[in-house]
């Protein structure tokens, strides 16, 4: 904006004119942060004094620089623990104080955890890159063509496991990345395809793996999404050892009086027994590490396939839907309250715009329950964050660290 005065000088009138600086355009995540300035700032200034004009640029200098300041230390502590764990894959030393120096004790420490996280759940995602990772979907009959919605293959490679026949549409655009495997047992559930692929590639698994079911996009509406904001984690340093893609977190409890079950998880998940009710994520959707998968041989993967396949639990899949979590060493009561920290932080997963399907057939026509509190709870190097028990559609159940 043009602002012009009229000075009198004697008989002679002189125009002077200010003109405003172009406002600086902002990333997404900045806005939020954007510092308040006194529109008193921007006024004419023909008559201001040299003191309050220079009053004023400092007052400017100093917000440009307060929100400078912020937004760099964030994305600093970012691309440190990235480069740090780019230096980690390549055999470089544990902690590189080339590009360390300037963060403070507190983010080595293990808050940078939470900000990395809560800035990944607060950003939109879409952009955010999902290279070096695996998706395995346990397809039966279910519509495929929301893969597409991952946009590319850019790194990624896909494995349909697709026992029972079903049509595979042809994708426009991860064509180039999909592998289907017929040559799988019908067992009637996904969880068989996914630990078929465990077996398989067991020595040659990549280091983070998404399992998602054939309508996966319907059991969470968010996705692609969140994959996204999960996979920024994922390169900090620690990383995501197991989170829960389902969305629908709540209680799990043992609905049968199971021997074969009972022998499983005392073997796989020790403590679950014990157990009345624990909070998991449901809709057996999740990424998990491939460190956290070799925490156990390949032979107890064998055996879970071979109780699912000949129908040896009382419940179905062996009821694994609620215990995948503790299976893979994350929740909340594999953590010593006692001994770990605990807090609450006031932030969650953004609501999903659409109602998934679970949300539908328990009759709600919301799009679910938000939880505007998330609990983390650090143990050493392992970090769990969880949303209360019953947070439908919009929960979040993740662990960090080994």
């Amino acid at each position: 904006m043009v602002y012009t005065s009229h000075l009198n000088n004697g008989n002679s009138v002189m125009e002077r004119s200010h003109v405003d600086p172009p406002e600086r355009v902002l990333d997404p995540p900045e806005k939020a942060f954007r510092p308040i300035v006194a529109p008193s700032v921007f006024r004419p200034v023909a008559a201001s004094s040299p003191r309050v004009m220079m009053l004023r640029l400092v007052l400017l200098v100093s917000c440009a620089f307060n929100l400078w300041q912020f937004n760099g230390t964030r994305d600093l502590v970012y691309q440190s623990v990235v480069h740090h764990r780019e230096q980690e894959r390549k055999g470089g030393a544990a902690v590189d104080s080339a590009i360390l120096p300037n963060i403070k004790k507190r983010a080595l420490a293990g808050v940078y955890e939470t900000a990395i996280l809560t800035t990944s759940l607060e950003d939109d995602a879409s952009s955010l890159p999902l290279s070096d990772l695996e998706i395995v979907i346990g397809h039966c009959k279910e519509d495929l063509s929301y893969l597409d919605d991952f946009g590319s293959c850019d790194g990624l490679r896909f494995h349909v496991f697709s026992p029972c026949g079903g049509a595979i549409p042809e994708f426009k655009r991860i064509q180039d990345c999909v592998k289907i495997h017929r040559d799988v047992k019908d067992c009637g559930r996904e969880t068989y395809s996914y630990f078929d692929y465990i077996i398989k590639r067991y020595d040659t698994l990549p280091e983070h793996v998404a399992f998602l079911q054939g309508e996966g996009k319907s059991e969470n509406p968010e996705i692609v999404r969140d994959l996204r904001r999960f996979r920024r984690v994922m390169m900090t340093e620690g990383g995501v050892s197991y989170a829960g893609l389902g969305r629908m977190v709540s209680a799990g409890w043992h609905m049968k009086d199971d021997a074969i079950r009972w022998s499983l998880q005392d073997r796989l998940a020790p403590g679950l027994r014990a157990q009345e009710s624990w909070n998991t994520s449901w809709r057996s959707q999740f990424v998990v590490s491939r460190s956290t998968i070799q925490r156990h041989p390949r032979s107890a993967y064998i055996d879970l396939n071979k109780a699912i396949c000949e129908k040896k639990c009382q419940a179905v899949q062996c009821h694994l839907e609620v215990w995948l979590g503790p299976l893979f060493g994350c929740a909340p009561y594999l953590f010593d309250e006692s001994k770990c920290k605990k807090e609450t932080l006031d932030w969650a997963l953004p609501a999903a715009k659409v109602a998934s399907e679970g949300i539908k057939k328990r009759g709600r026509k919301d799009n679910g329950t938000v939880s505007t509190q998330t609990n983390r709870i650090a143990c050493g190097n392992r970090t769990m964050f969880f949303s209360k028990a019953g947070t439908l559609n919009n929960g979040i159940l993740l662990c960090t660290g080994q």
